[in-house]
């Protein structure tokens, strides 16, 4: 029957087995439902699909990401945020490939019952189902439509007095301004979503809150202050009992464990979080962990007198942690993170001598992260090329490279301009 629909142009089927209206069907048939049926009617046949949202991408979001605790405090379709057991799908947990297909597949439709849920004064489950989208936000698709239904949920909130929900959309909020290197917008958004938290109870948006500012203070030179936060983070995540947020913490608070001088500490951490994560098994945990580790381990390595905190790690230990890394994130199609971990493969790489494969590495990182909107991973990408081209005997094409990648620092306003500038002669 699907099928005969989509031939006669009522139905669109953007993938295998998935089915959607088409647009002007889908419109005529929102005219004749606001037309004939009651309010009541209509309201609730929308708690059922947002009930029926929240399962499915509950079920999904474990799928992608196992040990995460997110899930474990809805908000009923039928309040405004209480807490509560939304409905459940009846269908059978996806595996995770099925299950990021999916979200990338109905990502619009999603978003689109976000707001809708928000403007009909259901914040809870519109914000529990926003805080479930980060797989769209950690593979930088639609980030655009994602902040949308973000500010939609800040309002509704405000209007309905749910202080909760608008604590998770200034999360999800932060983690968008985070992921396009808006530090100051993102250490706001999620100042104040550590506040409602705190004022509502929500354990898990705190303890992520907690985590996202560490993040931000570690970009803006901040280390002793990021530790700080990281540690909060991880005691409030194992108590909260969320594993893996317990080992996305452990792997970042590696490296500010290093900068403040703690290099044996700060192997402890990164080993400890892709241990958990290996153990858990999600494609992004998994590839996280090992991009963290890569980082620490490779910097210790370099450091005169630690060799022994990296275990004698050496430099193609430390590129096939990168490698492994990239073969995650290009497998799950986390765009940004492959960016990321492509400029750290060409570094590697360097390191072991190989100008010219670091070179071709580097600029496919460029073009990963020009695509994707990521300032910060062009900086260091551009970076990679330029000492890739220095390397291979082009001082000039170097200089030019540098003199991008230092513009780029310096209106973020990161640390990494003063390496920068020292290249530069500067």
């Amino acid at each position: 029957l699907c099928r005969a629909l989509e031939r006669a142009s009522l139905l669109r089927s953007p993938a295998p087995g998935r089915y959607r209206y088409h647009d002007l069907l889908r419109l005529y048939a929102r005219q004749r439902a606001e037309a004939e049926e009651p309010a009541a009617e209509r309201d609730a046949a929308l708690r059922r699909l947002v009930d029926f949202g929240l399962a499915e991408a509950r079920a999904a979001h474990l799928a992608i990401h196992p040990g995460d605790g997110r899930a474990g405090t809805p908000g009923r379709a039928g309040t405004a945020g209480r807490a509560g057991t939304a409905g459940r799908s009846g269908a059978s947990p996806p595996d995770e490939r099925t299950a990021r297909d999916r979200f990338f597949t109905e990502a619009p439709g999603l978003l689109a019952l976000i707001g809708q849920a928000a403007r009909a004064g259901l914040t809870g489950p519109a914000a529990d189902l926003l805080l479930l989208t980060d797989t769209l936000v950690n593979s930088g698709f639609h980030p655009r439509a994602c902040e949308q239904a973000a500010h939609a949920v800040v309002g509704a909130a405000r209007e309905h007095g749910d202080p909760r929900a608008e604590g998770r959309a200034h999360l999800l909020l932060g983690w968008l301004h985070y992921q396009a290197n808006r530090i100051a917008e993102a250490e706001a958004a999620c100042r104040v979503a550590l506040r409602r938290a705190r004022e509502t109870g929500d354990t898990w948006t705190a303890a992520d809150a907690l985590g996202r500012l560490g993040n931000c203070a570690y970009l803006r030179g901040r280390h002793e202050e990021a530790l700080g936060f990281d540690r909060d983070a991880l005691a409030a995540f194992r108590a909260h009992g969320d594993r893996h947020g317990e080992g996305i913490t452990l792997a970042a608070m590696g490296r500010s464990l290093l900068d403040t001088g703690r290099p044996s500490a700060a192997v402890e951490a990164v080993t400890a979080g892709l241990a958990l994560h290996r153990e858990l098994g999600g494609t992004y945990g998994i590839g996280y962990a090992l991009y963290q580790a890569g980082v620490v381990l490779d910097a210790i390595r370099a450091t005169p007198g630690n060799h022994e905190d990296a275990g004698v790690l050496g430099r193609a230990d430390v590129l096939g942690l990168h490698l492994e890394a990239l073969e995650r994130f290009r497998d799950g199609g986390y765009r940004v993170w492959e960016g990321l971990a492509l400029f750290r493969v060409a570094l590697a790489r360097l390191e072991l001598g190989d100008a010219e494969t670091a070179e071709a590495d580097a600029r496919r990182a460029l073009a990963v992260l020009a695509e994707t909107g990521d300032p910060w991973g062009q900086g260091m990408a551009l970076d990679a090329l330029a000492r890739s081209l220095a390397a291979r005997g082009d001082p000039e094409s170097a200089r030019t490279h540098w003199t991008e990648a230092l513009r780029i620092f310096e209106d973020q306003g990161v640390p990494e301009a003063e390496a920068v500038r020292a290249n530069l002669g500067e």
